[in-house]
């Protein structure tokens, strides 16, 4: 009697430990590749639109706003697709050079927020996307150089996209670009450039714009509204 019970136990133990190898391999297994995207999704950064908001609000004490200068960040890089912002941009000159270069096949779209000092007496901020107020029909519009440019429509929609700005032949202002993209429109590069922006006012007039002296702006479009970002995505051709 003894040596049966004995050959059942010996089977019970190969049976345990062939489970717990089976257990051990699966979990090993799981964990590797559960691990990564755990790990991407616990250090994924604020979002773009977020982040956008975020920089667009007054804040007088933040060290970029204080010191009233173009900066270009570039926190998502790929492949597939480069997202930049660019906070304060240059708007005492007609043009300006982004340091984003886009390269042939490139499809771009873009997003702005925030207010410009255009000089003057009184309350003279306005917003850089949409401004109100005397002039704001020609000027004080941030805008793209659009030459090296393609503008597709979407399918089934002839229709004209948008119009070159009134004040800077040659180029679109942002708005227009972002009521385009609502409507189905793309941003495609037809050879390798570097983005240049552009902001419309008297040619004589950009000496006193700028990001200093904050106030409510014209008819108080800019209360609680801080200095002009842009949201910058590039997405690429993939073969």
């Amino acid at each position: 009697m003894l040596k049966p019970e004995r050959g059942i136990d010996m089977n019970r133990a190969r049976l345990v430990i062939a489970a717990t190898l089976f257990l051990v391999i699966t979990c090993a297994i799981v964990g590797s590749t559960v691990t990564p995207n755990v790990g991407a999704v616990s250090k994924a950064p604020t979002s773009p639109q977020d982040l956008l908001k975020a920089y667009c609000e007054y804040n007088p004490d933040e060290p970029v706003f204080r010191a009233g200068k173009q900066v270009l960040y570039h926190p998502t890089q790929s492949p597939v697709m480069d997202i930049y912002f660019i906070r304060l941009p240059l708007v005492t000159a007609r043009f300006t050079r982004s340091g984003i270069t886009l390269l042939e096949g490139d499809r771009l779209s873009i997003r702005a927020c925030g207010c410009v000092q255009t000089g003057g007496e009184g309350d003279t901020w306005k917003r850089y996307v949409d401004p109100s107020g005397p002039d704001s029909d020609k000027l004080y519009h941030g805008a793209v150089a659009t030459d090296n440019f393609i503008i597709i429509p979407p399918a089934g929609n002839p229709a004209p996209c948008c119009r070159s700005s009134p004040t800077i032949p040659g180029t679109l202002r942002i708005s227009d670009m972002i009521d385009a993209q609502n409507r189905g429109f793309q941003f495609q590069i037809r050879k390798q450039t570097t983005l240049t922006l552009a902001y419309e006012d008297g040619v004589k007039d950009y000496g006193d714009n700028g990001y200093e002296g904050h106030d409510d702006g014209t008819e108080q479009q800019c209360r609680g509204v801080g200095g002009a970002a842009l949201e910058i995505t590039v997405r690429h051709t993939t073969n």
